[in-house]
């Protein structure tokens, strides 16, 4: 009986119940799609900043507050401290190790590449001068794509996971280390390479720590920063060239962090009235 009666009503009014339907399906239909963008506007919004590249810089004590006496900046008259790469391993040695979504060790050597190391007329390949000078160019090691040994859980990292926006023409520089006599690979940047007559293949002599060197251009970057000025390689290619190994000036890392009012809702209270310990570990 109860059946019969639901199917009658059902059947009757056909038009009346259809208009019912759709506005419980338009309603529906609204009420999910906005569940859905408010759900998903936060991974949306944290998958643009990645492509922004690092959020947060790894510095040795000491070695990011600048040196101000009279008004000048007189930093780089101090002794430069580095980060041991023994030390790595503790940039996710924290309460918020999964958090940390990547980072990316760097050490800057400064280098010249002597005044006929261009390209000959044609696009031949760059001819090496018998003695430095010429053009001054930074020499930035880090990690291009590798993973790292013993994070728990797995990490793969590197800048050209950090920057995913970056564009190279040819191909990255391997993570291998090379042999003593065979040319270190290396990736020029964009408006470095179009002065130098630069092309994916070519050789580069430089001048670095008072020896010379000799490069395999991999690939011409692209990154719209500092880094289209300067030669990339592996770090361990940079140690070889520097002298000591193991030395790194700055970490570059991508972590997710916390928002100031997350930090009030869970505590209670001001950020900025906690005790430096607590701050320093909530921010």
């Amino acid at each position: 009986m109860f059946l019969r009666l639901v199917r009658h009503s059902f059947l009757r009014r056909k038009r009346r119940k259809a208009v019912i339907l759709a506005a419980v399906a338009l309603g529906t239909s609204a009420a999910a799609a906005l569940g859905d963008i408010a759900l998903d506007v936060g991974d949306k919004m944290s998958r643009e900043l990645n492509s922004f590249g690092a959020n947060l810089v790894v510095l040795p004590a000491g070695g990011g507050a600048p040196v101000v006496v009279g008004g000048e900046d007189v930093s780089a008259l101090r002794v430069p401290s580095y980060l041991g790469a023994d030390d790595l391993k503790n940039v996710r040695d924290n309460f918020w190790k999964n958090n940390i979504l990547g980072f990316a060790p760097v050490f800057d050597l400064a280098g010249r590449v002597p005044p006929q190391a261009t390209a000959a007329p044609g696009g031949g390949e760059p001819r090496a001068a018998a003695a430095p000078g010429g053009r001054t160019v930074i020499l930035r090691g880090t990690w291009f794509e590798r993973e790292v040994a013993g994070a728990e859980p797995p990490l793969r990292t590197g800048a050209r996971i950090l920057n995913p926006f970056w564009s190279v023409a040819g191909e990255w520089p391997g993570e291998a280390a090379t042999s003593r006599d065979a040319p270190l690979e290396a990736l020029a940047g964009s408006n470095l390479a179009a002065a130098l007559g630069l092309r994916p293949g070519n050789p580069l002599q430089i001048w670095a720590a008072g020896r010379e060197a000799s490069l395999s251009i991999t690939g011409i970057l692209k990154s719209g920063g500092e880094e289209d000025d300067a030669l990339l390689l592996p770090i361990e290619a940079v140690w070889s060239l520097s002298g000591p190994p193991g030395r790194i000036a700055r970490v570059l890392s991508r972590a997710l962090t916390t928002p100031e009012s997350a930090v009030y809702e869970r505590l209670g209270a001001s950020p900025r009235d906690l005790p430096p310990e607590e701050f320093e570990r909530w921010t």
